[in-house]
């Protein structure tokens, strides 16, 4: 993958993240990683920090990875194969996930009754 594409995917990935975090009530930012122009980093304020990369091609077929900082020290790293499956493990690792999850209802209202 090219500079230019990895900077691309970077510019449209970081606001999906911004408003990902505050959809998910997350208190934290997104930012350019300083010490690397391919990384993407999210810092929660509960101390968990992630750094997002464009996946090696030798890890094919994922394409973004994901290194896990978490609060209590300990270190891991993910592999995604998709941006949905990125955007669900970023809201796992940040400990967004509900409680209780609703369950969708397709129909009408007609149908309910």
């Amino acid at each position: 993958m090219t500079q230019r594409s990895v900077i691309d995917a970077f510019a449209k990935l970081r606001p999906l993240l911004d408003e990902s975090l505050r959809n998910w009530a997350v208190d934290g930012v997104v930012e350019k990683d300083a010490s690397s122009s391919d990384a993407i980093v999210v810092r929660a304020n509960n101390g968990t920090q992630l750094a997002i990369r464009r996946a090696p091609e030798d890890d094919r077929p994922a394409r973004w990875s994901v290194s896990v900082r978490e609060k209590d020290g300990r270190c891991s790293e993910f592999m995604s194969t998709s941006i949905l499956g990125l955007m669900m493990e970023v809201r796992m690792m940040l400990d967004a996930m509900p409680a209780q999850v609703r369950p969708l209802r397709i129909g009408s209202a007609s149908a309910r009754q």
